[in-house]
């Protein structure tokens, strides 16, 4: 998974704060665009954290497990995504959904 990935949300189970700290929460099965993977700065060797298009989370300051104060957006895990489509290049995404019509010999 990078930024660029489509993927769809495979956990969408939140705690009841959650849904004040993003624009909105992922749904299940719904496909989103990854914005950015970011390290997991609360935990060493956690999951990193993914950043979606669709969806901003409010940014929020912390101490992270080097103790250095951090200022990051709040983002989900990305156990909670699986990749459907791995980031393509603008000609690639073209012949996928425009592909080249196929000659026939007369």
């Amino acid at each position: 998974m990078k930024p660029g990935s489509i993927v769809t949300c495979v956990d969408d189970v939140f705690r009841p704060e959650s849904r004040i700290k993003f624009s909105r929460l992922p749904v299940r099965d719904r496909l989103y665009l990854v914005r950015n993977i970011l390290p997991n700065y609360e935990v060493r060797n956690g999951p990193p954290g993914v950043l979606l298009e669709e969806i901003y989370g409010k940014p929020v300051t912390f101490k992270s497990y080097t103790g250095a104060m951090m200022t990051v957006e709040v983002h989900f895990r990305m156990n909670r995504f699986r990749e459907v489509l791995p980031p393509m290049e603008m000609e690639e995404l073209n012949e996928l959904l425009c592909p080249e019509p196929e000659l026939v010999p007369a």
